[in-house]
C-alpha cells in the first residue's frame, strides 16, 4: 500500500485522546497495585523461617507485620 491509500485511515496505535501524564500516572498505579499483590502473597502463602508456619498465623514474632500496614 502507499501513503495516499494510508491517509485517509486513522493509526491503531493512536492514544485516543489519552496524555502523557495520565498514562504514567496509570503506569504508577499499577505498580502500586502489583506491589501490594506481591505483598498479599508474602502474607498469605509464604511460611515463617522461624516456625514454619503461615506469615498470618505466626506467633513466634520474627514475621514484619508492619509490613503489611504500608
Amino acid at each position: 500500500m502507499n501513503r495516499a491509500a494510508l491517509a485517509g485511515r486513522p493509526f491503531l496505535c493512536d492514544r485516543a485522546g489519552v496524555s502523557r501524564t495520565a498514562i504514567l500516572l496509570w503506569i504508577f498505579a499499577l505498580l502500586a497495585l502489583e506491589i501490594q499483590h506481591l505483598k498479599w502473597i508474602w502474607w498469605e502463602h509464604w511460611d515463617c523461617r522461624s516456625c514454619s508456619a503461615k506469615h498470618k498465623d505466626c506467633s513466634c514474632g520474627a514475621t514484619r507485620t508492619w509490613v503489611m500496614f504500608l
